[in-house]
This record gives C-alpha cells, sequence and structure tokens, in this order.
C-alpha cells in the first residue's frame, strides 16, 4: 500500500511539474506605427514575429530576450532596457492583453543624466494569435 501511495504521489508530483513548463505559443504581426513627436500614425507591413508565454512560471521568450513578465488584470507587461554607457540608454515597454491578443510596445530613448520616461519615441501595435508548432 505504501509503494501505490509513493507511486501515486511521485506521479502527480511529476504531471505538477510537467505543468509548469506548459507554453503558449503566439504568432505576432505588427500593423501600426505612431511616432509622439508630430503624433504621426503610419501602417507598418505585417511580418509574423514569434512570442512564447509561460503563464505557470510567468516567463516570456520574445526576440532573443527571455525574462519574467508582469500582470495587471487581463494584461501581461515587460521592459527591456539597453543601455551605452556614457551616451543613451533605450527602453522598450512591451503589453499583450490576453483576451484580445492586442500586442504594443513603446520605445523610449534616454541621454545620460535623465532620470525619468519623458523621451517615448513610438508605440508600436500588433495582433498576436495562438499557434501550434509544425512539428
Amino acid at each position: 500500500m505504501k509503494k501505490i501511495l509513493i507511486l501515486l504521489l511521485l506521479s502527480l508530483g511529476l504531471m505538477g511539474f510537467a505543468n509548469a513548463e506548459e507554453r503558449v505559443n503566439l504568432s505576432c504581426a505588427f500593423y501600426e506605427y505612431f511616432k509622439w513627436d508630430n503624433h504621426e500614425t503610419s501602417k507598418v507591413k505585417p511580418e509574423d514575429e514569434s512570442l512564447v508565454i509561460f503563464p505557470e512560471i510567468k516567463m516570456f521568450i520574445y526576440q532573443e530576450v527571455k525574462g519574467n513578465y508582469s500582470e495587471l488584470g487581463n494584461t501581461i507587461a515587460w521592459t527591456f532596457t539597453k543601455t551605452i554607457p556614457d551616451i543613451q540608454a533605450t527602453t522598450k515597454e512591451f503589453s499583450l492583453d490576453r483576451t484580445t491578443g492586442v500586442f504594443k510596445y513603446n520605445y523610449y530613448i534616454y541621454n545620460p543624466g535623465d532620470e525619468i520616461l519623458d523621451s517615448k519615441v513610438s508605440t508600436i501595435t500588433g495582433k498576436c494569435n495562438k499557434s501550434e508548432n509544425i512539428f
């Protein structure tokens, strides 16, 4: 009886581990580009990009960047910053609405000494749909 109980607990533990690795594959295409300096909107030729979400561990993989995301209601969000010391820094704030599939990112440029997000350059908007791996 103890052996059956141990086997049952081990199998439940392995199932829990397998669920932690559950992934959601998304195919995303941007379609709109908004420039904040002149408030112009232009259409973008959609090109599919891959976004992978691991909801159990709140992790994403997008454009060779992997990290954790935060949740706020139906939206997940993450930020990526790249710095060139003493020259400038760029930040991309990403958000994905889990219900509508709307995917946005805001692009910022900072000059040395800037402390707040006041240099928003653009917002790019797209749409993500669930996809299946082909193999």
